[in-house]
């Protein structure tokens, strides 16, 4: 018997509808009927920055109802997205809504999705968290439901106030199992030439046996001081913290500083913009500084204000590359890129929280390192999931104390589970620099690469491809990637020639 989200839909009624489809380029007006190229098709959503208003009126020019399918019916930051009072603001605006949460069994949840989908007006929207259905749990139930329905992902155009653009399923399916493939690739190869072998939790938990419950440590909250043996603390939602004190010694913290501090390393202070709920933009400057430094890719920046939205890449200096080296060996991660922040002395800004699903070019379950050198702060990670492991519902929060030649490595499912914020620090402290070592695989910033698409990336919005020639965005991105291979590969070649 087939599943039950395989069975043939159920049509909507035709007299709904319009009988001469119209053409697809602009969207509708508010008034009337939705014309008959929109009939049939699921289109996702995300609730991103906007405050709800807009995205109701914005929602109303295409589709007739919105399943909610966050996993949290309701927003700490944003009390609009509450669902008892987003379906309120849903039907001042002539929507349909309903709440139906998030299942991790994905062909379960698009069951659930597709049974209450077949009660409702059609068309129908399924509204995720995040804007960009790359960083949002949608983008697999629409993989499901897409051989019943094609599936069509809104999201909001660069401009202010901003309209909503269309992302066939299949094009951004493609394009994400594309850039996934790359890192994959990259990870593979990199482990192999460390020599390390199985999953990186399996690594660390062979070679370090000191592993405690998150729950145990709780208890206690106590991380070891150098001379102490390293820590392991599991997680909830199969993540790991490592915590190894006395990483580096005092003659090779100060070398290490020496190495990163500004005029040693070329520092960034950009300008940026968030999204305001009412559609516009907010420009601020950063108090840090930033810099990437790697060989191969550059860093996406999709919140700047001018484009190109990119750290670029600078080289790795003998003093960093030999960083990465010990680190990767003492973590059993490999690493391959560093971002560097600086802080001048005074008070340390409170900086987040803020999601690690923005992140490019980082496998499913990724690692970084976290290490500092100068005044000590703290590195705030929780958990986006409530917690039911000891018969509560709670949130999971670890805050990390960064001292100076400590290594602390955090791998899991980053991208998918946990947030990450630096608390504001009151009192006076000397400058800092902060590095965050990242195994970094990033195919569209891959340097020699093609990197237009730059131009048009927001925090919410990625490069308008509805105006690309119907069908020729898997062959853009099969062209990036093989552009991409092409750069690497002569880039490979030009070192085994000056090796031998």
């Amino acid at each position: 018997m087939e599943p039950t989200w395989l069975q043939p839909r159920r049509e909507p009624p035709k007299k709904r509808w319009k009988e001469k489809a119209q053409p697809p380029p602009p969207p509708p007006s508010l008034e009337g009927e939705l014309p008959e190229h929109q009939v049939g098709k699921i289109f996702t959503c995300g609730c991103g920055h906007l405050g709800a208003e807009l995205l109701c009126q914005l929602l109303r020019r295409w589709v007739k109802s919105v399943l909610d399918v966050r996993e949290l019916d309701h927003s700490t930051k944003r009390p609009w997205f509450n669902s008892d009072v987003l379906e309120g603001t849903m039907k001042q605006a002539g929507l349909e809504y309903k709440y139906i949460g998030q299942d991790d069994d994905v062909p379960s949840w698009a069951a659930a999705v597709v049974a209450a989908a077949q009660e409702m007006p059609w068309p129908v929207c399924l509204l995720g968290v995040r804007a960009l259905v790359r960083e949002c749990p949608r983008l697999g139930l629409a993989q499901q439901l897409q051989e019943l329905w094609p599936v069509e992902h809104l999201q909001p155009s660069p401009e202010a106030p901003p309209r909503l653009l269309s992302f066939p399923h299949q094009d951004v399916f493609a394009k994400e199992a594309r850039l996934l493939s790359h890192v994959q690739q990259a990870v593979a190869a990199r482990e192999a030439e460390l020599g390390l072998e199985g999953s990186w939790q399996q690594r660390i938990r062979s070679r370090y046996k000191n592993v405690v419950p998150w729950e145990e440590w709780d208890k206690t909250r106590v991380f070891p001081e150098a001379g102490d043996e390293p820590l392991v603390i599991a997680l909830p939602f199969d993540t790991s913290l490592l915590v190894i004190p006395g990483f580096l010694n005092r003659s090779a913290v100060y070398a290490l500083q020496q190495a990163t501090l500004p005029g040693a390393v070329d520092y960034e202070q950009p300008r940026r913009q968030v999204r305001n709920p009412d559609g516009t933009f907010t420009q601020f400057n950063e108090r840090h500084k930033e810099a990437w430094l790697c060989n191969d890719y550059n860093y996406r920046d999709t919140r700047r204000v001018a484009p190109p939205r990119v750290h670029p890449g600078q080289k790795l200096s003998p003093k960093i590359q030999e960083l990465l080296r010990s680190a990767s060996a003492a973590s059993a991660a490999p690493f391959n890129g560093a971002m560097c922040r600086w802080e001048p002395p005074g008070v340390h800004l409170k900086d987040g929280p803020h999601t690690y699903a923005t992140h490019c070019g980082w496998s499913k379950d990724s690692v970084i390192g976290l290490m500092a050198v100068g005044a000590t702060r703290l590195y705030h990670i929780h958990g986006i999931p409530w917690y039911h492991g000891r018969g509560r519902r709670e949130v999971v929060v670890v805050n990390i104390p960064l001292k100076e030649g400590m290594l602390v490595a955090l791998g899991g499912p980053l991208r998918e589970k946990w947030l990450y914020a630096q608390p504001r620090d009151e009192e006076m402290l000397p400058e800092r620099v902060q590095f965050t070592l990242q195994m970094h695989a990033d195919v569209e910033v891959a340097k020699g690469a093609d990197q237009s698409c730059s131009l048009h990336w927001t925090e919410d919005g990625d490069a308008p491809l509805k105006e690309v020639e119907a069908g020729s965005v898997s062959r853009w991105v099969t062209e990036v990637f093989q552009g991409t291979a092409r750069a690497l590969a002569a880039r490979d070649a030009e070192g085994r020639a000056k090796k031998r």
